[in-house]
């Protein structure tokens, strides 16, 4: 989890990079500027999946563990807590769902680039 900011970082900067190369007219980029942010998103899809997975398995054992004390009549207090962990894990899913898409459209648009680049 400490390596997620810094990796976010570094992506955002190396769009940036690569945004603002693409925006000048007067210079031309690198091949390895666009190598590099296609294997930064590639590395950033692979973690996302990973935290994805581990994070519905997280919403699964909610569900069970909300199921299994609806089951054992606990307490209202108790079940409420359940539901409200269950909320905040689907939500920190949904929001691991978000940052996958946004690597993946970012992957394509370098992907595009590059290829660009090379037809111009």
């Amino acid at each position: 989890m400490r390596i997620v900011p810094w990796v976010l970082a570094a992506g955002m900067t190396f769009s940036a990079a690569a945004f603002a190369q693409s925006t000048n007219p007067g210079t031309t980029s690198t091949p390895t500027t666009s190598n590099s942010d296609i294997q930064d998103d590639k590395k950033d899809i692979q973690q996302d999946r990973q935290q994805l997975q581990q994070a519905e398995q997280q919403v699964q054992t909610d569900k069970q563990k909300l199921a299994a004390d609806r089951a054992s009549h606990a307490s209202k207090a108790q079940i409420q807590a359940d539901k409200a962990q269950l909320r905040s894990d689907r939500q920190h899913a949904k929001s691991i769902k978000a940052d996958l898409q946004k690597d993946r459209t970012d992957l394509r648009r370098d992907h595009h680039r590059r290829h660009r680049r090379r037809n111009a």
